[in-house]
Order: C-alpha cells, then structure tokens, then sequence
C-alpha cells in the first residue's frame, strides 16, 4: 500500500490543499511557509504523539474555521496492491486498486450513529462517504492504514532513542521485534514457560503459607458486598512488554573518552538514519490471516530536515540513502528540507517536489502533475516564429528537455526553490554584477529577498518561467532586447508572451547591458568568457558614470519590486 494523494481543509494556515506523494517526495518552501503544518497533519491522521494535538493542548489550537465553515479533516487516498484490494471490504473498494479515507476533526455531517462524525470514515465504492467508520475503527491502532515513523527537526539524542515512551528508536524496534518474534520457535517457548510460571508462582506459598492464589482470595472476600471478585491477571509477552521491560542499549565511547551524547547533532541523526535504514532490510512477515482480513504493509517516514548539521557529501549522501530506503514497497518517504542539495537530487522527477508558499496568510500548494510536466515539455519544444531551429533531431523530444531541467538545477541553482522572489537574468554577467549591487546594499531588495538565476540565454527564460507557474513561484524578468533585430525580435516577443500570473515584471535593456552603461565589451580569445569579469571591473573601478549607474539601479529596483 503507498500513500498517492492527500488532502486537508481547515488545518492551521491551510484553508484548502490538495497534493500527490511519490514513493519519495520532498516538501520545500521559504520560512513560516506552512511545511510543519502538512507535517503535523499528517501526525494527526495517523494519531502519532496524540496528546499534543488535542483542541487546545498545551495552549496550541491546531485548526481554524468561521462561522460559515468551521469543517476540519484530514483526507488520504491509497493505492493497494492486488492481495490488499481483495482483502478490502467490498464496499470500500474504488476503482483502479483505490481506498479512501477521511479523518474529521469537526464535522457538523452526521453519521449512521445520528451523531456528527469524528474519526475515520471510507468512501464506498460509489464515490461517497460513508456514513459508519471505516471498519468499526475511530482511530488507526489496528494497522488498517499503515504507520508512521516520525523524525523531528530538532531534538536530542535522548529524546531520540527513549525506550519508555514514543521515541524513533522505539517504534522502530518495535517495528523489527514484531517482525521478528512472529513464528520464532525460541519466542513461542517463551511464551508457554512464562504461561507456566504465572500459574505455578500464583499458587506458589512462602514459609507462613502466604501466596498470590490466597491474596485474590482475602480481596474478594472484602468485595462480597459488591457482588464482585478480584483476581491477579499476569501480562502476555508481546512487543511492547519485551521492549518496556527487558530491552535497553548502550553506546560505546567515541575516542578520546567522549560519549556518544557528546559528539554532536550531526552523529545523532545519523545515527536514526541507521536504525531506520537497518529496520528496513527486515523483510516483512507473512501473518495468517482471518478470511477478508485487511491488514496491508506501508511506513510512512516523516524526515525534517535530514539536511541539519550534515555538510554537503553527507547531505546528498543522506538524500540517495533516504530514496533508496523509499524504492522498497512497503516504505515511503515525505521529507521536509531547506537544502539546495536535496531539490538538487530530486529534479530528475519534477512532480514529486511539493513547494510551498505564502504569500498572505493562507498557505499555497505548487506541484507539477506528471501531466502538466508533460504540457510543459512539449511547450518547450515549440519555438517562436521566425526562430532558426538549428538542434539536431535527436534533440527535439521531451526526454532532452527533462534531462536539460536535471542538468540546470543544480544545487546551487535549485536555492531559487526557497525565494519568495526568483529575478531570471540571461547570464553569469548580470548575475554577477545584481549580486553585487544588492550585496553592497545599492539595490533594497523586497521582504524574503531575491533569488538571481543565470537562465544561460535568453531562449531559455520560456522554460524557466513555466517551471515556476508550476510551482508557483514568483519571479521576474530582464534581459537585452539587441535591439530589436530581426533576429532577436521573435525571441523577445515571446519572452513577453511567456509570462503568467506568476510573473510580476518583465524588463529589457535597450541593446544590451554594455551598452546601457557605456563600457566596451572585451574582444579577443576568450571574449565572451571575460564578459563577467571586465564589467565588474568598470564599475569597481569608477568607469561607468554615475548617471549611468543610478539608471542601471532603478531598472533593477522597478524590476523586483512586487
């Protein structure tokens, strides 16, 4: 079973969202974007550290509503495999190996019971809700729905591997002990010596012939007048009782006599990382199951920010182990990240990158469906009228224009994933020389800063630009209009015509930036590599007027101001 689609309403900033996951998938955005919130919904679905999500707990209200729309839930919507689709209740079957299940947090809809709905409830196979919980269940605890592993952004190290309440460490031992124990000869002995032992020991005496058997017996006689008994009931050796109380670890010392706890944030994760990784190549149990038994297999690993206190190796290190851990059926991945590195790794499948904005106080979903990813190739290919086509044949399909997008957004260019505002530049001299005028502080950039990305032409800014109404990134444009020459005309109108309802402003130098601001280009060998350096160089070195310079910084302002 995998996770494909989820929904949410009325979940803190998120009044509406709709958006797929992959069997790895990756949420991105700027600070304050809404990134913990799907994180925290998806807590809530699967009911993992409940207490802090209660309406109000520790003074953290986890929904929003008004007067006209006060509905809160949580929606998920499974593909099963063949096996898990024909153990599902006939009912709760859709089309195409489907499940769907919502969870409501508030709901004046009311159910079979004539109360309003809280809990789990199934779409049947007509494509309603129906109107009881989905299998008798309010919550998930019978494993109808998978489980989830949940990896904090910050924690430590304690915190992390605790085995007396929820802790990663416990849920995955918990994970691998049950696989394990499940037909293990040595664990069914267990079993029936320890059933053994609490019949023999209950009727064991001591030397005044005291006992368990003779203590049940003096407590019910105090109970007679309440027409009741009491009896000692000895607990049953599963999972949790082993992990409770006859597990426990250690770490060895680190050289130079430093303990684990010590050696910082960076060997912590990893350290979890480990465990999950490990817990995985446990290959999974068959259980007997009862007839029409629905029991499928699915850990959904919630990661924040894998990236933290990981230098770059380990950070794209950590990102291929991470989607290898994904590639198995039974596991999925949905990490949180701020790291250029991990979008980097993922742009050889645009759709599974869910990015984030903000723009007010409602939080926006961008996300390329592979449908649209495909609309957006094909748009690629098509050039502007009057434009020389001079690619090769085997250049001119969607596959190279997928592979060029993996090609460009490298680490350093996918930072543009985590701007508010992205400014699309034709080369390494713009760039260089905008970074420049912002860094020294002669351009004021607008709240949450800009993002400057060398497009390498600009018959390339068509294809950056619907990248980013995909996602729905803001962004604008500036490049030179060469005068408006019969060839480059057709070139500029398009770029004009590319723009979209992402698209604040599109700016042009008349001729190009040379010219605007009154300096030679270089010539000679190597010209067009020198570009960058030689006008950085006129302007550091006073020989671009200030007339000149003032204008250059206006153009620049009025092109990425909102």
């Amino acid at each position: 079973m995998k996770i494909c689609q989820i929904s949410m309403h009325n979940f803190r900033s998120i009044k509406d969202a709709v958006f797929s996951l992959k069997d790895y998938s990756l949420l991105i955005g700027a600070n304050n974007a809404g990134k913990s919130n799907i994180i925290d919904a998806l807590r809530i679905f699967y009911e993992h550290d409940k207490k802090k999500f209660e309406d109000g707990a520790n003074g953290d209200k986890c929904w929003f509503g008004d007067a006209e729309d006060n509905e809160i839930w949580i929606e998920i919507e499974y593909k099963l495999t063949d096996e898990e689709y024909n153990d599902l209740k006939e009912e709760y079957r859709l089309p195409n190996n489907k499940l769907k299940v919502r969870k409501y947090i508030k709901t004046s809809e009311v159910g079979d019971d004539g109360k309003p709905k809280f809990g789990y409830y199934a779409y049947d196979k007509d494509g309603k809700i129906c109107g009881n919980l989905f299998y008798g269940e309010k919550n998930v605890g019978s494993g109808k729905l998978g489980g989830l592993i949940y990896i904090p952004a910050q924690s430590n190290l304690e915190e992390q591997t605790k085995l007396t309440g929820p802790s990663p460490l416990k849920e995955l031992i918990t994970n691998v002990l049950e696989r394990v124990i499940e037909g293990n000869a040595a664990y069914d002995k267990l079993k029936t010596d320890l059933s053994e032992f609490s019949e023999k020991i209950k009727t064991a005496q001591t030397e005044d012939e005291k006992s368990l058997t003779r203590l049940e017996s003096e407590i019910s006689d105090s109970l007679q007048g309440w027409n009741t008994k009491f009896k000692f009931d000895f607990k049953t050796l599963d999972a949790g009782s082993i992990i409770k109380n006859l597990v426990s670890y250690k770490i060895g010392e680190a050289v130079d006599n430093m303990n684990a706890s010590q050696m910082g944030s960076g060997f912590q994760r990893h350290l979890i990382f480990s465990l999950i990784d490990i817990a995985a190549k446990y290959p999974a149990q068959k259980k007997l199951k009862k007839d029409k038994d629905f029991t499928p297999s699915m850990s959904l690993l919630l990661f924040e920010e894998p990236e933290a206190f990981l230098h770059p190796d380990q950070q794209l290190s950590m990102c291929r182990n991470l989607k290898r851990l994904a590639s198995d059926q039974m596991n999925q991945v949905l990490v949180s990240s701020h790291s250029p590195h991990f979008v980097s790794q993922n742009t050889d499948d645009i759709s599974s990158i869910i990015k984030l904005n903000k723009p007010d106080k409602l939080t926006e979903i961008g996300q390329i469906s592979g449908e649209k990813w495909k609309e957006i190739l094909g748009a690629n290919l098509k050039l502007p009228d009057e434009a020389k086509d001079d690619r090769e044949e085997a250049d001119k399909n969607e596959e190279t224009e997928a592979i060029k997008y993996f090609l460009w957004l490298d680490p350093e260019r996918s930072g543009c994933f985590f701007s508010k505002h992205v400014l699309l530049v034709e080369g390494a001299t713009e760039k260089g020389l905008f970074n420049y005028l912002i860094d020294k502080g002669y351009v004021k950039v607008p709240p949450g800063g800009v993002f400057i990305l060398d497009s390498m032409g600009k018959w390339n800014m068509p294809k950056f630009i619907r990248l980013f109404e995909g996602l729905k990134i803001p962004h604008s444009v500036i490049f030179d209009d060469d005068n408006n020459s019969d060839k480059e005309k057709p070139w500029n109108e398009f770029i004009q015509k590319s723009r979209n309802g992402f698209t604040k402003n599109i700016k042009t130098f008349s001729g190009d930036l040379e010219t605007m601001l009154g300096v030679d280009k270089p010539k000679g060998s190597g010209a067009a590599h020198r570009k960058p350096q030689r006008l950085m160089y006129n302007w550091i070195t006073g020989k671009v007027s200030e007339e000149k310079q003032e204008a250059l910084i206006t153009l620049l302002f009025e092109t990425i101001s909102e």
